[in-house]
Formats: structure tokens, C-alpha cells, sequence
């Protein structure tokens, strides 16, 4: 116990000094002082209905706690002013039956002492006229529960409207959002539990339990989790071994979009790279063909005799040739950078299901070649400007000896599987 008189106790509470409500109470203030007592109550250590929520079975109900807990509290019972011993008992019979009792008392007593502390939080709360029914003259609130004050207070005072009543309903319907702590979904629920509660129509167990599993599985965030809670039987099928267990697969998610975002972020740096390496290659083909278009412009116009004539024919043929090449290539550049825009747009703005469309993407852009490596505008067998040895049958699969330029970018590793993230 962490106290040993009511004063004691209630200064060790988190909330030893509960705001006065003033005026009549309502729903909203009488809700507002059961949480603190719930707090409090909560933190008293004891062994009780599972040994995790300290006293909190004081002041909530049976069947609520059951359904948070996953264990009933039963309080410590009153074991008499004398211990009861066995017919004819022996001396270490007697020594036993004497010490049992002197602990039953001992819990009983120290029990009693933290409901007297909590009660004269509650009564204190309220204007004393307005708990005069439930308050005897001469013992005062010693025969009421805590959870009968607050029953009394709730029909008396708490009463919920038909529109409060019907916005249950859709408040247990909202979806589930994996992004969300776990725990903001389970709190949700679970004060829902106690609106419905107070209204007069609680949900069963079962009913919270499947209507939490119903929004979780919608969600299809733990394809594999629900599986797993579908096989289980309907005895395990209990609001908080639901609670464990999809606190579980909250964690294992959350771990998961960690790597995913990392992913992301590699992919997207390296669809810029990529976006960055066409635009200095295609600079260069551009480069490329201003000079060797400069020089049959030169040609053409040095032409004057009829054989020149005609060897400027050939230029101009040759002209053509490049000019419509270059348009080719203009339009793949174009074309590319497009779709490496595009990928580094929905990386930015989708971090989980753009990835496949990406990576697809990126297996059609990429071509091989022998002198050049790596690159997006010609394989070997395309090659414009083949290095000694060109070998025009070489391919990602088998490079030949070949170029190795750009084979280390992420896109290259991913396409060779060279990469499993």
C-alpha cells in the first residue's frame, strides 16, 4: 500500500486535488472526475484482477473491467474479527490460521482505507446537495460503492440525448488509420465503452472486439496479423488479447515503413541521378551533331564544280540522316524525362504504392551497350560512337567485358537483382 491513512494516501495520488464542479453536474463534468479517480485508483499498487491496474476495479464496473483487463477484480472480503480454525486444530494449524488472518485483515484494511481516500475525492467534487439521496446521517457514504456514486451521478445528472446515443454508432465505425499510434485507436474504443456505458447501452465484449477487428482488417494494414486472429478460437478472441496482439503488429508495421520510406528515398535520389545523367548525355548528342552538322555545312557550301555538286548531295543526304536522328533521339530524351519526372513525383507523394510502378518503370528505361555502359538512349547494337573492340551483341545480362559506367546506379542493381532493397 502506499499510504497508510486517507490523508496519506491521497497525497501520494497523481491527482491528489480534484478541480470542484461547479454548479449542476452534467455528463461531461462527472466523466471528468472519473478519470481522475480512475488515475488514482489505478495507481495503488495490489495484486488484484490480474495485478496490472492497481485498484481500478473500485470504481469501474465488472463487466468493463473484464473487457479491458481480461481478468475480474475481486476485492478483499472482510475475514472477521477472529480466524476460523479446523475441528481439533493443531498448533501449526492454529499458528497458520492465526497468520493467514492477521494478512486477510491487513489487505482488507489497507483496501478499505484507499476507498475511504477516493470516496472523499469524489464527494468532495460535487456540491453536497446534489449527492443527498446516496448520503446517509449517521454513516455517511460507508455503504455505497464508489461505482454506486457514480451510477447515481450518471442517471441523475448524466443523461445523453438521442443524437449522443446515435453518434456512437458512427464513432465506432471510423476507419482504422495504421498511421496512428496503436494506442490512440485502443483509447478510442474504449471511451466509446464507457459513453455507451453510461447511456445505458453498452456493448458487449464480444460486440467491441469484433467491431475492432472488423475496422483493423478493413484497413488491410496486417494482412498477415488478421490472418492469424481469424485462426484463433473464440474463447482467445477477447478485447485484450486483441489489444497484445495487434500492438504487435502496430509495431512491426511502423518498423516496416521506417525501411520503406528509406527505400523511397534511395529510389527517388537515384531517379533524379538518372533524370540528371540523360540530360548531360543528351547535351552531348546535341554537342555532337551541331559540329558534324557545322562541318557538312562547310562542305555544301565549298561545293561548286558538278562532281562537287553531287558530293553535296551526298552531304545533304548525310544532313538529313542526322537531323532526323537527332529528332529520334530528342523525342526518347523527351519521352524519358517524362517518365523520371513522373516516377520522382509519386515517389515524393506515395511512399508505399508507387514503388512496384517505378520499379517497373525503370526496368524498361535502361539499355546496355558496350562502349557507352549503362544509359537510356541506345543498346550495343545502336551504338553512334563504338570503341575499339565494339561488341554489338552485349547486353546487361552478358556486358562482355564491356563498359561498366552507370552499372553501379540503383535502378542498374535493382533490374541485374543485385539489390534486395
Amino acid at each position: 500500500m502506499i499510504g497508510t491513512t486517507v490523508e496519506s494516501i491521497i497525497e501520494s495520488f497523481p491527482t491528489s486535488s480534484i478541480p470542484s464542479v461547479e454548479g449542476e453536474p452534467t455528463y461531461k463534468s462527472i466523466k471528468e472526475v472519473e478519470k481522475c479517480i480512475i488515475t488514482n485508483a489505478s495507481s495503488i499498487e495490489s495484486e488484484l484482477g490480474g495485478g496490472h491496474h492497481g485498484l481500478l476495479g473500485l470504481v469501474i464496473s465488472p463487466e468493463r473491467y473484464l473487457t479491458i483487463t481480461g481478468h475480474e477484480f475481486i476485492p478483499h472480503e472482510n475475514p472477521g474479527a477472529l480466524p476460523t480454525f479446523p475441528p481439533n486444530p493443531t498448533q501449526p494449524q492454529i499458528a497458520q490460521a492465526n497468520a493467514t488472518h492477521k494478512e486477510q485483515l491487513r489487505l482488507w484494511r489497507e483496501q478499505n482505507t484507499a476507498i475511504k481516500a477516493l470516496k472523499k475525492q469524489l464527494t468532495s467534487a460535487f456540491d453536497p446537495k446534489h449527492l443527498e439521496e446516496i448520503h446517509d446521517n449517521y454513516t455517511g457514504f460507508n455503504n455505497v460503492t464508489i461505482q454506486q456514486i457514480f451510477t447515481y451521478l450518471f442517471n441523475k445528472y448524466g443523461d445523453l440525448d438521442e443524437a449522443d446515443v446515435e453518434a456512437l454508432d458512427k464513432q465506432l465505425a471510423e476507419p482504422f488509420d495504421p498511421n496512428e499510434p496503436f494506442g490512440t485507436f485502443v483509447k478510442r474504443i474504449e471511451d466509446i465503452m464507457e459513453v455507451a456505458e453510461a447511456a445505458g447501452c453498452a456493448y458487449t465484449p464480444a460486440q467491441i472486439t469484433s467491431k475492432a477487428f472488423s475496422l483493423i482488417n478493413k484497413s488491410q494494414a496486417y494482412p498477415e496479423g488478421c490472418r492469424e486472429w481469424k485462426r484463433k478460437s473464440n474463447a482467445d478472441k477477447t478485447w485484450t488479447n486483441l489489444k497484445q496482439h495487434f500492438t504487435i503488429e502496430a509495431k512491426d508495421y511502423r518498423k516496416k515503413s521506417v525501411h520503406q520510406a528509406q527505400d523511397t528515398y534511395q529510389a527517388a535520389h537515384s531517379a533524379n541521378q538518372a533524370l540528371l545523367e540523360a540530360q548531360a548525355e543528351f547535351r552531348d548528342y546535341t554537342e555532337s551533331f551541331l559540329s558534324e552538322f557545322q562541318q557538312a555545312m562547310n562542305k555544301s557550301n565549298q561545293n561548286e564544280a558538278a562532281p562537287q555538286q553531287a558530293h553535296a548531295t551526298t552531304s545533304t543526304s548525310e544532313l538529313s540522316a542526322l537531323v532526323a536522328d537527332l529528332k529520334t533521339q530528342l523525342h526518347e530524351v523527351r519521352e524519358q524525362n517524362k517518365a523520371l519526372l513522373k516516377v520522382i513525383q509519386s515517389l515524393s507523394h506515395d511512399k508505399e504504392n508507387q514503388t512496384p510502378n517505378t520499379t517497373k518503370s525503370k526496368k524498361s528505361a535502361w539499355k546496355y551497350c558496350w562502349s557507352c555502359g549503362a544509359n537510356y538512349f541506345h543498346a550495343s547494337a545502336g551504338c553512334r560512337k563504338p570503341k575499339d573492340g565494339h561488341r554489338k551483341d552485349a547486353s546487361f545480362k552478358d556486358t562482355k567485358g564491356g563498359s561498366t559506367a552507370r552499372c553501379d546506379n540503383y535502378q542498374v542493381k535493382k533490374l541485374l537483382g543485385q539489390s534486395s532493397s
